[in-house]
């Protein structure tokens, strides 16, 4: 069989004569110089691994995680040569098996942010539920994914798995109003309200305008747009949003049409009418009260997640966070609440930090050997005379192509590249 075409199943890890011929030379204390380099020395870490971890079939590789490694003196070896993820040292030790990265306990950092890679994983769960024709994903909910390892897939498409659906096939002619759930917002939109209407329409015969004088609310109700409905409150005010150029009045209604033949007027809840809810406009001055008062009573500053806001029960701070990125409710728009808090308290923002370069990376290494004698590593803490910059930070930035730094590198190899440093023998 060619590498990489076994299926990953119920076989044995290796033979017992393969496991007594591994040296576990790791244990004792730190690795010969380079001794990690050879790829069998590799495989042999993996192999011993799985027998301590008790690990009896292969598929048992799928439970293998980060901490284990760093556990069992493996935190060195999967930091330098598989990006401080099991799923690299797995796939990259066992290349004859094909690996599902979504099925480990984490998938690679920036797995899902490829599409070709949630793609792969959305021809993985039809085949694992029985879909065999687009139309049968109309029946998917949420709890597929997070059931079925794709959790973090499905965020990618706003928790919504009729987005997923229609990524996987975007040239089927979908009807997004038969999904158990429609897309967020997907009925704010007049265009999608009329292409239903147009749809209903059809499937109810009417071939006129003024046929539509004769639906009731149950039609709605048993084509997939009972929530529709009760937005609007009745399906007169739905068609006289949609077709304005009729008269929606009692008298073109009709007296002595049968109370059956009546738009059905339904409850509507007011957390169901959004664009119906007059909400208070906000000031910076006010967010930044909201801010201070739970950061008193916490101790922690908000996050767009947090808990409800002090002296507002009607606010929420994710509320907060959309007003200052779009711009609603009086607010400028084009920032956010970790920019606001960043800016005028001084918070630290990870997602909004400074751009590095290699350069500046190396002049505060200088300034840092010049002033203590020695050269910086991971471990040494803060840079100094740089606020909220430390040394495993930089590091961190060098290993995964950070805040425009290169990839697959890190602050040992930067060293021994630029100013000739011998990385110290890394303890395992």
């Amino acid at each position: 069989m060619l590498p990489g075409n076994k299926p990953v199943g119920r076989t044995p890890i290796c033979s017992a004569k393969e496991l007594a011929r591994v040296d576990s030379v790791w244990c004792p204390g730190p690795v010969p110089y380079r001794y990690w380099q050879d790829p069998r020395h590799r495989r042999d870490y993996l192999l011993w691994l799985g027998r301590k971890l008790r690990f009896r079939w292969i598929e048992d590789y799928y439970k293998l995680t980060h901490e284990d490694l760093k556990h069992n003196y493996g935190a060195g070896l999967a930091v330098t040569y598989w990006r401080a993820s099991a799923v690299e040292g797995v796939k990259e030790c066992f290349p004859e098996y094909v690996w599902e990265a979504w099925r480990f306990e984490r998938a690679p950092m920036r797995f899902w942010k490829a599409r070709e890679n949630r793609l792969r994983y959305m021809r993985w769960l039809a085949e694992r539920l029985g879909y065999r024709k687009p139309e049968d994903w109309y029946a998917s909910v949420r709890e597929d994914f997070t059931r079925n390892f794709g959790g973090e897939c499905v965020k990618f498409y706003r928790g919504s798995p009729a987005l997923a659906a229609m990524d996987l096939y975007p040239n089927f002619p979908w009807e997004e109003w038969k999904f158990l759930r429609v897309p967020r917002g997907f009925w704010y939109k007049l265009e999608n309200r009329k292409r239903y209407l147009q749809w209903l329409g059809k499937k109810l015969g009417y071939k006129r305008l003024e046929d539509w004088y004769r639906v009731r609310g149950a039609d709605f109700a048993h084509n997939y747009a009972g929530g529709l409905l009760m937005m609007y409150g009745s399906a007169v005010d739905l068609l006289r949003d949609c077709f304005p150029e009729l008269d929606w009045g009692r008298q073109s209604v009709g007296r002595h049409r049968r109370a059956a033949d009546r738009p059905v007027r339904l409850p509507v809840p007011l957390k169901n009418r959004p664009w119906r809810i007059h909400r208070t406009r906000l000031t910076v001055k006010q967010v930044l009260k909201w801010a201070d008062a739970y950061h008193e009573r916490t101790g922690k500053w908000p996050k767009a997640r947090s808990a409800e806001v002090d002296g507002a029960p009607d606010e929420s701070w994710t509320a907060i966070d959309c007003a200052l990125r779009d711009g609603r409710r009086g607010l400028a728009g084009g920032s956010s609440l970790p920019r606001l808090l960043a800016k005028h308290r001084g918070v630290r923002n990870n997602r909004g930090r400074p751009r590095l370069s290699v350069e500046q990376v190396l002049r505060w290494a200088d300034r840092h050997c010049r002033r203590t004698g020695k050269w910086p590593n991971p471990r040494t803490g803060p840079v100094q005379g740089v606020a909220h910059e430390t040394w495993c930070g930089i590091n961190v930035a060098l290993c995964y192509g950070y805040r425009g730094l290169p990839a697959d590198t890190s602050l040992a190899r930067l060293l021994a590249k630029h100013r000739e440093v011998r990385p110290r023998r890394r303890k395992s």
